[in-house]
């Protein structure tokens, strides 16, 4: 079997191939990692981690496996899930883009009224200067 050639063709033979290759990286894998623990951790130490602690912090993932979701992304999930059904937060929200709305506007009009200063004055000036006043 090519392992550099495509694997996106839905042979299940080739899956399966496939699937073999991976079980056996991973037994290699994990032979290696047992071995790395007994040359430097001591199990009977407590400052080093558990052999199951270690196997499963430099457990080899696959780019295809899904990872796992962890605690913190489930926290994080539920509570986005809470936020989004309080109607009170979504009212402010709601009132937070009312009122950027119309501090974009009123922006905009300042910036409007600023121009049209410096067009009368230009106006102002060009007469002056037409007329010899200056």
């Amino acid at each position: 079997m090519d392992i550099l050639k495509d694997t996106t063709e839905s042979n299940t033979t080739s899956l399966l191939e496939i699937d073999r290759f991976k079980a056996k990286i991973i037994e290699i894998w994990s032979r290696m990692l047992r071995e790395t623990y007994s040359q430097y951790y001591d199990e009977d130490s407590e400052d080093s981690p558990s052999i199951d602690e270690f196997l499963e912090e430099n457990a080899l993932k696959f780019s295809d496996e899904p990872e796992p979701e962890s605690e913190l992304d489930s926290i994080m999930e539920m509570l986005d899930t809470i936020m989004d059904s309080d109607e009170e937060l979504q009212r402010i929200d709601q009132k937070e883009a009312y009122l950027k709305q119309i501090v974009n506007y009123l922006e905009q009009v300042l910036r409007s009224i600023n121009t049209r200063n410096f067009i009368i004055k230009n106006a102002i000036e060009w007469k002056k200067f037409t007329s010899g006043a200056i």
